[in-house]
Parts: structure tokens; sequence; C-alpha cells
């Protein structure tokens, strides 16, 4: 899932209800928060893994991709995808990750890519947050991002960018949004080739 929306466009209700529903069902949860931990702080009594810096972030990814191979190598051929009576959901949040060290960030990229290709039928989500509707320079994993769904953002170019043409002809406006409205936005579901609607409020 990506959820993407310009500053207090409500990315953090988004996430706080996201982490309230992995809490309830008891699911594990690991989050990466580039922003000194402002975002993920708000959780540190139920996080099982976080990371503030790049450094952190590189260890956490290395570590969360040598589980699903662990549970890949152990699940491999006896079902399509695992569920939560078979092995732990687990949860890895991403918020604004962006690191000024080029060869560690494009390391994590990979290993977030390596992690997207076989998480949903191991039992893993993935959630990134980001301001940024450009693909090239905040989600160059996008394509492995099934769900996106896009708050207020500042003009239809954003919402291409961030939805694709199909969505914004299909009605998607969240540069339309208003500020009093935050959590509101337009999911887009890439497999089912469907837009809705959505209100997310804590």
């Amino acid at each position: 899932l990506a959820v993407i929306g310009e500053s207090n466009s409500g990315k953090g209700s988004v996430i706080a209800n996201i982490i309230s529903q992995e809490v309830a069902f008891g699911g594990e949860i690991w989050f990466i928060d580039l922003k000194a931990g402002m975002e993920a702080e708000n959780y540190c009594n139920v996080l099982a893994r976080k990371a503030y810096t790049l450094e952190e972030a590189y260890d956490l990814l290395t570590d969360f991709n040598s589980n699903v191979d662990t549970l890949a190598a152990e699940w491999r051929g006896k079902t399509r995808s695992l569920t939560d009576a078979q092995t732990c959901h687990r949860l890895l949040v991403i918020d604004e990750a962006a690191g000024p060290n080029k060869k560690l960030s494009d390391s994590c990229i990979e290993l977030v890519r390596s992690i997207l290709s076989r998480s949903r039928a191991l039992n893993c989500t993935v959630v990134v947050a980001t301001q940024n509707p450009r693909v090239s320079t905040s989600l160059p994993y996008r394509s492995l991002l099934l769900t996106t769904v896009a708050l207020r953002l500042n003009s239809k170019g954003e919402a291409t960018m961030a939805l694709g043409e199909d969505a914004v002809k299909r009605g998607a406006r969240p540069w339309q949004i208003p500020f009093s409205r935050p959590g509101d936005g337009y999911l887009w579901d890439t497999e089912s080739d469907g837009l809705s609607a959505c209100s997310i409020h804590q």
C-alpha cells in the first residue's frame, strides 16, 4: 500500500488506523521513520523493530528480508498464500524513506523490492507513506505497491503521478480535497482496476 499526500493531509491517521488494527489482531510491526522517529515514536510500545537512520533501516530491511527468505523456504510447495493461523502477520511501515547516502539508499531500495515481490503470499504487508508522488524519486519500487491511497495533493498532475491517468479519468480528485478534511482520499487498486473514495480518521 502506498499512502501519498501533502503535509497535514492525514497520512498519520492512515498509519495509526493500520497499526491499531495490526495490534488488535496480534500482528508484528516494524517501522522505518527517517524523520528522526517523529511518527514512529507514537507507537514505540507496540513496535517489534524500528529504524530512525538509514543505517538502522538497512539493518532492519536486511533482517526483514531474511525472515521472508526463511518463511519462503519453510512453506515452499506447501501453500500459495499463508494465513494468520499458519504464521504471525508482519507489518512493515516505511514513512518518508530517503537518505543522503545514495549507495546505502540504493541497497535499501533493493531490499524493499525483494520484500515486496514476495511479502503478500508470506503473510506480510508493506505500507509506504510519502508526501512526494513522483515515482522516480520517492517510490522507485512503486510498481510493486498494488494499492494506493491518495490523500490531499496539490494538483491534477500530482494526482496523475500518484494514482495514474485512469484513476483521474474515472473521477479521482485529490487536489480538490479541502484542508478541513484530513484523512479523506481516493483508493486505487491496480489488481481490481477499482477506484473508491475513502475517509480514514482516528
